[in-house]
């Protein structure tokens, strides 16, 4: 009796570890297939972000053009919030690898608006309607600034999103 005992437990032996090897596989499975599911998710939410990330930097270009013809043409008064708000937040959250380049283009969009602010208190105390031609330049060149950083931005952006797109 012993011996057919050992005998059916030898025999259900290759069931019993093929059933444990489908658990573990199942297990394994389930596990692997989840991670490339939510890595794939992952990717495909940073990929939003990014393109969310450089809309908001073409906003940008708007709203300070906006502020320019308040200051500059006594245009009405911008009561929004900057674009770079959401590109700051943005790069923080979701891509701090660029976090240089826009704070270059925090940088030099602020010191446009400085340099639109002084050339307004400038027209205001000589009563003048707009810039003059030396106030002009200025403000040109602290704007060509502006689009110089946001195409550095641009630049870095895309070789992000050329990574994102590459997995």
């Amino acid at each position: 009796m012993l011996h057919d005992l050992a005998q059916g437990l030898v025999a259900l032996l290759p069931v019993l570890v093929g059933a444990a090897l489908g658990l573990v596989g199942a297990l394994v499975g389930r596990r692997y297939a989840h991670g490339l599911a939510s890595k794939k998710d992952q990717t495909a939410l940073r990929r939003g972000k990014m393109e969310e990330l450089v809309a908001a930097s073409y906003e940008l270009k708007l709203w300070l053009t906006k502020e320019e013809n308040y200051f500059l043409f006594r245009g009405p008064d911008v009561i929004e919030l900057s674009p770079l708000v959401k590109t700051e937040m943005l790069v923080k959250l979701y891509f701090p690898s660029l976090s240089d380049t826009i704070n270059e283009l925090a940088l030099a969009a602020a010191e446009y608006r400085s340099v639109l602010m002084n050339t307004k208190q400038d027209m205001d105390k000589t009563k003048a309607i707009a810039p003059n031609a030396n106030q002009i330049e200025v403000v040109v060149k602290a704007s060509k600034e502006v689009g110089n950083k946001h195409d550095g931005f641009l630049k870095e952006a895309q070789r992000e999103m050329a990574v994102l797109l590459a997995s």
